[in-house]
Formats: C-alpha cells, structure tokens, sequence
C-alpha cells in the first residue's frame, strides 16, 4: 500500500480508501502477470512462425 505521506488531508484519504487501494494494488499484479504470459506466449508462437526457435 502507499505509505503515509505526513499531509494529515492526504494520510486520511490514503487510510480511508486503504482496502481499495490494496484490491486495485492486487489486481494490478494479476493483470501484470497475465500480461508477461501473453509476451512469453506471443514471442514463443513468432519463434515458431519463423523457425528461430532459441534464439533472442
């Protein structure tokens, strides 16, 4: 979560939403691990397609 920044208006919105920030927080990583699977899988089939199969 955002750490606490000292500005009491901002500290009290950052612990009033802190269950929302955590969820968006957790669904920020699912997406970025869903999105390095569909890289890994897209580079995987152009390896494939142009039969350079282990090499970068």
């Amino acid at each position: 979560m955002a750490s606490l920044t000292g500005d009491p208006k901002i500290d009290a919105l950052l612990i009033e939403h802190a269950d929302e920030i955590r969820r968006l927080e957790a669904f920020g990583r699912e997406k970025a691990e869903e999105i390095d699977r569909l890289i890994a899988k897209f580079h995987e089939s152009r390896e494939k397609r142009t039969g350079t199969v282990g090499a970068k």
